[in-house]
């Protein structure tokens, strides 16, 4: 692990040196504080399987993930995936014109293509923040990424709780 980038619900995000070929990568590991002890292996074995049934999923708006569960003890594992240039959502300024708001009718656009994608394959992501929203920045315009589909899978996280009616 090289540098903390970043704290969520349920880890941290690192920037990370993979040891088998020295390619720059995210880890995020998960916050012990967040998973008692007693359950943290279970937690593993859940990210594993998660990872297993995302891992086929491969459409332009989800991160690239590395397919890859690292662990060196029951209190610290996680997941490499592929660091990507821009920042989330909710670190973006608010529109201040008519083009900004184009940017962001456009990226709502791309954010409905990829849970369309998934929610016709029967996933559903569970837990979709600002901060789970990724913007990249591409010469075509910005590209949106939805991140932490594994955990969200892996139901480590808080899932919003909807009434059957609502629910996708």
């Amino acid at each position: 692990l090289l540098e903390k980038l970043g704290e969520g619900t349920v880890g941290f995000v690192w920037r990370a040196r993979r040891l088998v070929d020295d390619r720059i990568v995210g880890i995020k590991t998960i916050n012990p504080r967040h998973v008692p002890a007693p359950a943290r292996k279970r937690a593993f074995e859940q990210i594993v399987s998660a990872l297993t049934r995302v891992g086929r999923l491969n459409h332009p708006n989800l991160q690239p993930g590395l397919g890859t569960a690292i662990r060196n003890t029951d209190s610290v594992f996680g997941l490499a995936f592929e660091l990507l240039p821009g920042g989330t959502w909710g670190a973006m300024s608010p529109a201040s014109d008519a083009a900004e708001l184009r940017r962001i009718y456009d990226l709502g656009a791309q954010a409905l293509e990829v849970l369309s994608f998934l929610h016709g394959r029967g996933t559903v992501h569970g837990h979709i923040t600002p901060h789970n929203i990724w913007i990249e920045p591409a010469e075509s315009g910005p590209r949106l990424r939805l991140l932490d589909l594994c955990w969200a899978q892996a139901r480590l996280s808080r899932r919003t709780e909807l009434p059957r009616r609502y629910a996708s």
